[in-house]
């Protein structure tokens, strides 16, 4: 037998792995929002997006590629819904950060 610690979150608890990803929780429809991330872009290859929120990790309905820069605006979609908003890194393969925004009517 193997015993190993698992840690139970909220479905809609953020999630960082190092990119101090910060959005806002509630937007309208249509809305633009600022994104802003703590992670310097370095040599990977990183994009912060926006999908569903139960979209596969590397799918998006928006992307923006991570540069020197640390916010972006992200046009929101037109359709009320749980997004979410993730900073990948697409070099490792892997989520760095994500965060929930809830678009209401």
């Amino acid at each position: 037998m193997a015993r190993r610690p698992l840690e139970v979150l909220a479905a809609d608890a953020p999630i960082d792995e190092g990119a101090g990803l910060m959005v806002p929780g509630t937007a309208r429809p249509g809305d633009i929002v600022t994104v802003s991330w703590t992670i310097e872009a370095g040599d990977a290859d990183r994009r912060v997006a926006l999908a569903r929120a139960d979209a596969p990790d590397f799918t998006w309905i928006t992307v923006h590629r991570v540069g020197d820069e640390t916010e972006t605006v992200i046009k929101l979609p037109d359709e009320p819904g749980q997004y979410e908003v993730r900073f990948l890194d697409l070099q490792s393969q892997s989520v760095l950060g994500r965060a929930m925004i809830t678009l209401g009517e």
